[in-house]
């Protein structure tokens, strides 16, 4: 099962370090679809992730954590919002509860591929 979480840990770096820190956690099975939102998973700054965009999956970092107002989810309080780069430069904000931010770890990344979607292995 994933650590509890209230609110993600922001490190002082702006570096891939804390990639690797994530990728021992074991898994829920809740977490087995590639389409279920990852509901208090403790992304961090600095984190390589899997994100979608559009229909491709692309690897990026965690560049800035932004909590959203519990207005904007309504009956789900401390959301967190997390602005990726990827693609080289590009840079945009993706909410775990779409489905659209995965951490990479060994599942999620046999997960995208076996699901036979569009995969970018560049950051």
């Amino acid at each position: 099962m994933y650590r509890p979480h209230t609110q993600p840990t922001i490190h002082s770096s702006d570096t891939d370090e804390t990639a690797d820190d994530v990728s021992s956690l074991s898994y829920d099975p809740e977490y087995d679809e590639l389409e279920q939102p990852l509901h208090g998973y403790p992304f961090e700054l600095g984190q390589s992730v899997w994100v979608r965009p559009t229909r491709r999956w692309y690897r990026g970092h965690i560049v800035k954590v932004v909590k959203l107002d519990s207005r904007s989810r309504k009956g789900v309080l401390g959301c967190w919002s997390y602005q990726v780069r990827f693609r080289g430069n590009l840079k945009a904000s993706f909410d775990p509860l779409m489905g659209s931010i995965k951490p990479i770890t060994p599942r999620f990344t046999e997960l995208i591929r076996s699901s036979g979607q569009d995969v970018s292995d560049s950051e």
